[in-house]
């Protein structure tokens, strides 16, 4: 059952008017309200638990975005030293 039906089934218990299960007693429409008060509740936990999931994973993810970004930047770095450095030795040596 969806969050959608089991908030439409609640909607006809709370008005008394259980037409799913076909009874219009006060006692049957309860049990199905608690039914679905019970659908809603599990539902509302399992998303509940794959939003931690994934906010989980988007924090390893950020992590290592950042981590692969700190790398790069660092071997960009040595390239440029290292350009300079062959610059230099040209200008010293090869450009006389």
């Amino acid at each position: 059952m969806t969050v959608k039906e089991a908030i439409e089934r609640l909607k006809l218990c709370s008005e008394n008017q259980c037409n799913i299960c076909g009874r219009y007693e006060k006692e049957e429409c309860m049990l199905e309200r608690n039914r679905c008060e019970t659908i809603l509740l599990n539902l509302i936990q399992k998303q509940d638990t794959e939003i931690n999931k994934l906010k989980e994973e988007n924090e390893r993810l950020k992590y290592s975005c950042a981590k692969a970004t700190e790398i790069i930047e660092e071997y960009a770095n040595e390239t440029e030293n290292d350009i300079k450095k062959l610059i230099e030795y040209q200008e010293k040596y090869l450009d006389n």
